[in-house]
């Protein structure tokens, strides 16, 4: 028993083969002064095995073979078809969720740079708009400059079109 379950077994988890009164039999990883102790009294026996559900629990409750200690965990006992045996397999929260708070870090370490990317786009963006409305400004400025420019050089030709009509006039005699 302890050696098949030494090559499958996680760090963090323990796999216990249990008689159906709840005495311990075998166990991984070993503790022999456990070996004969009953865990009748423990939540996977009152609350599972013993109303003949077959499923997982999460537990708080203190563990007899870690003296008591109480960490949060999940618990799965299991009758065996055709034998007064049961396999409880219980692996520690932690473990079970390790990955998911290492995915959930990576996710996070995203959605900060996607964020971060976003910003820098979204300043971008408002550096080409302000340019865009210098550029506008500049250009009504030299449209008005233009405007102004063309009026005078209407002007000056009207003056100098007087000017010459004047001098054809005194040419002519014609005041």
């Amino acid at each position: 028993f302890s050696d098949y379950f030494e090559r499958v077994s996680l760090a963090g988890s323990a796999v216990s083969l249990l008689r159906q009164d709840g005495m311990l039999m075998a166990r991984y990883p070993e503790r022999e002064d456990l070996i004969g102790t009953s865990f009748a009294n423990q939540p996977a026996f009152k609350d599972v095995i013993l109303k003949g559900l077959d499923e997982s629990i999460v537990t708080e409750a203190s563990r007899l073979a870690d003296l008591g200690t109480s960490t949060r965990r999940i618990v799965s006992p299991v009758a065996v078809p055709g034998y007064p045996l049961i396999v409880n397999v219980t692996i520690d929260e932690n473990l079970v969720l390790a990955r998911w708070k290492e995915s959930g870090l990576w996710i996070a370490g995203a959605l900060v740079l996607v964020f971060l990317l976003l910003l820098s786009l979204t300043w971008r963006a408002s550096l080409l708009v302000l340019e865009k409305s210098q550029a506008m400004v500049s250009m009504d400025e030299a449209r008005v400059r233009a405007d102004r420019a063309s009026f005078e050089l209407l002007r000056l030709s009207r003056r100098t079109r007087a000017v010459l009509w004047q001098n054809i006039a005194l040419a002519l005699g014609i005041k």
